[in-house]
């Protein structure tokens, strides 16, 4: 079936590629794949609805590992890894390659640490697991953070898609959201688990061909040797020459010591995203469900190929489109010439306001291009005059390099697969935890498998229109920085049970409830009060801060003049508090260097001064760490 499909995409992109040679104009062929592959995930959908239970609920039994490994490819590839995180790294350089060691070593520790011991016990959820070895306030304290994990998730997901589809066919932003949550509830309320695994296998198709197309053209183009895997280092080697020839400070290669994150920084947020993948419930969910502990150990295993197939390409297009712009501003670029030379950074310009900045000022055409350069007296234009925004980098690559209008098609049509895929994958295990949840909280353990399937329909359309209601209301977004801080709040929440749940006998619920608590809250309060209102975040913890005295001397006057100068005073104060809003310079994203530690402390500590766990929580760990053990749940194989 899915041979078919992928000649199916291979046709029709030769198809948009003739398109293209007889001058159809860029913006129509991007739209045309964009309806094209909505389209095909909209009929596998429908021709994949089901009225029986376990294949609403899980579809595992029917699904090749190969196939299960590629739905948790599209699940992780979300819109934050897509639109995100190669302008993420082309803007941090070094730097920015915490979120792909972090993405990669949080599969590793939940293969080998968590999953196996997960899938031995046979429970289908997260709060089930917790719940059986700490007691049911656990269980609805884990399935609470689970749903804040899972809203902030989706929401990026369907701002994601809502964006690409605002920025290629130009169309208002509710539009575009309601358009994603339309697609959304085709995938999942009608087929459940069996629909969006189908769905989820063309998808990877088409974000995997999106994601790898670019990376090897320009390693063919500007190398000659078309593998980006092997001529990484030409292209740091020619970022390196080109900001020594134009006198800028080696900032993409060397790590720490240009204003990037910091070594502190670095590390706890790598260790962050490492723990918040680890015990990420939508990503758990499927592997959990596997018929046996056998398969849910390869079908991690193909995840984690087919996550890091993609994740190690980031850097490689990364580098290449610094390396380009760097040989366009290198050139003698003038601002007379950005008509000529860089059309297609006027044209992004031209989408919607902020994605691109030129001379300081975020412009919308040749016009105020040129007026914002003639405004600072800049007659040449250098690579810090240049500021895209990082979410349109990945996006604008093809027109950068100047690859055919083909391709820019199938890098847009690939962003919206890797949003519809990752936001299906938290609907599906965010309704199946809450129908669990709901039907343990009032008592019926065996429902009718009817009435289980009305319930996580219900549940999935709720998700899904609060989801879209958030996302018209809370307007544009970080993609990345936005999945970093769901990261830290599973980390912080999740995590420290998850792995002394499995490992460490003697933890007991009144610590778990208190680590939970404790490290969830620090890392919520955190990352809201940091980003919602960093000046007063800031002047409360100026003492944790790593502000210096002068940086608040400043900040006490700019909050005087706030209080009389007008909103454009308050942005201001925002703008320059936000860099002061942190303690010992961590990022609200990787809030979990701070919460998760607590978690640990607060649940070692409690346990070392309570009584120890009863007999039955104690026998949960004996049992899934004893191999002759097989779970009821073993007879789905």
């Amino acid at each position: 079936m899915y041979g078919f499909y992928t000649l199916a995409l291979a046709g029709f992109v030769m198809m948009m590629a003739l398109l293209g040679h007889i001058g159809v104009p860029r913006p129509v062929i991007a739209t045309i794949s964009i309806l094209f592959v909505t389209a095909t995930f909209v009929v596998i959908g429908l021709t994949n609805r089901t009225m029986r239970y376990d294949e609403f609920h899980s579809a595992s039994n029917t699904v090749p590992e190969l196939y299960l490994g590629m739905t948790g490819g599209a699940d992780w590839l979300a819109a934050a890894c897509f639109l995100g995180l190669v302008g993420w790294i082309y803007t941090l350089g070094f730097d920015g390659l915490a979120p792909v060691l972090g993405g990669i070593g949080g599969y590793v520790v939940m293969t080998v640490a968590i999953l196996p011991y997960l899938r031995r016990f046979g429970a289908d959820t997260v709060p089930q697991f917790l719940g059986a070895r700490f007691g049911a306030t656990v269980r609805y304290l884990s399935a609470t953070i689970l749903l804040v994990c899972s809203l902030v998730l989706l929401v990026a997901q369907i701002q994601g898609a809502a964006a690409i589809v605002t920025w290629i066919m130009q169309v208002g932003v509710s539009y575009g959201v309601y358009g994603c949550v339309a697609v959304l509830l085709i995938c999942t309320v009608l087929g459940g688990a069996r629909s969006a695994t189908w769905t989820q296998v063309a998808q990877y198709v088409v974000l995997a061909g999106a994601f790898l197309l670019p990376a090897f053209w320009l390693a063919t183009s500007m190398v000659g040797i078309p593998l980006p895997y092997l001529v990484y280092g030409d292209a740091l080697v020619g970022i390196t020459a080109q900001e020594t020839i134009q006198g800028i400070a080696p900032s993409f290669v060397e790590p720490f010591d240009h204003g990037g994150l910091g070594a502190f920084d670095f590390t706890f947020l790598t260790l962050s995203v490492i723990a918040g993948i680890a015990a990420m419930p939508h990503l758990l969910a499927r592997p959990m469900m596997a018929p046996s502990v056998q398969s849910a150990r390869a079908t991690t295993a193909w995840t984690l190929f087919f996550v890091a197939l993609l994740l190690v390409t980031a850097p490689a297009s990364a580098a290449f489109a610094r390396w380009l712009m760097l040989d366009l501003v290198g050139s003698g670029l003038a601002p007379n010439q950005l008509a000529d030379q860089a059309g297609w950074a006027l044209r992004w310009a031209s989408v919607a306001p902020g994605l691109v900045s030129i001379c300081g000022a975020a412009v919308g055409d040749a016009t105020e291009a040129l007026a914002a350069c003639a405004q600072r007296g800049t007659t040449a234009l250098a690579f810090s005059d240049i500021a895209l925004r990082p979410d349109i980098v990945f996006l604008a690559l093809p027109e950068m390099a100047g690859m055919p209008s083909f391709v820019s098609g199938l890098v847009a049509a690939g962003g919206l697969a890797a949003t519809f895929g990752a936001a299906t994958a938290i609907l599906i295990s965010t309704s199946n935890t809450l129908t669990s949840e709901l039907f343990h909280a009032i008592g019926r353990r065996q429902p009718p498998a009817a009435l289980r399937m009305f319930v996580s329909r219900l549940f999935i359309v709720a998700l899904t229109a609060v989801g879209g209601f958030i996302a018209i209301q809370s307007g544009p977004i970080d993609f990345l920085a936005t999945m970093l801080w769901a990261a830290s709040l599973s980390a912080a929440g999740l995590f420290p049970a998850l792995l002394l749940g499995i490992w460490a006998r003697p933890v007991n619920t009144p610590a778990a409830i208190a680590g939970m608590a404790s490290g969830f809250l620090l890392t919520l309060y955190y990352g809201l009060a940091s980003h919602y209102d960093p000046a007063g975040f800031a002047s409360a913890w100026r003492w944790l801060s790593s502000g210096t005295a002068d940086q608040f001397a400043q900040l006490d006057a700019l909050r005087a003049a706030s209080a009389t100068g007008g909103e454009a005073a308050v942005a201001a104060l925002e703008a320059y508090a936000r860099p002061l809003a942190n303690w010992w310079g961590i990022q609200n994203y990787a809030a979990a260097a701070l919460g998760m530690p607590l978690g640990f402390i607060v649940m070692v500590a409690v346990s070392r001064f309570s009584m120890m766990p009863p007999q039955h929580m104690r026998q949960v760990v004996d049992t899934i760490h004893d191999p002759r053990s097989i779970p009821a749940t073993e007879t789905r194989a």
